[in-house]
């Protein structure tokens, strides 16, 4: 059993996909929920001020593609974060 897996923070609207080719690694176990969660949470901090990722949603999949974890980027106020 591998010790980290590589996640993948894919941008996604009706109309486009921006594929995050790198990914991030991140070790397994418990604390993995909480490291994707606090990536995602400093991604929304900065993408959600800017109307331009309006309608899109940030998807994440694990190494081989399976779907994490999906967050629309419009369901968030733009003062606050979402998962504090």
């Amino acid at each position: 059993m591998p010790l980290s897996e590589r996640y993948f923070f894919h941008l996604v609207s009706s109309h486009e996909v921006i594929l995050d080719e790198e990914g991030v690694d991140m070790s397994t176990g418990e604390e993995t929920l909480s490291q994707i969660l606090q990536a995602v949470n400093e991604f929304i901090k900065e993408a959600v001020s800017c109307d331009e990722w309006q309608g899109w949603s940030l998807e994440i999949t694990d190494s081989i593609g399976s779907m994490v974890l999906s967050i629309p980027l419009t369901d968030f106020d733009q003062m606050r974060s979402p998962l504090h």
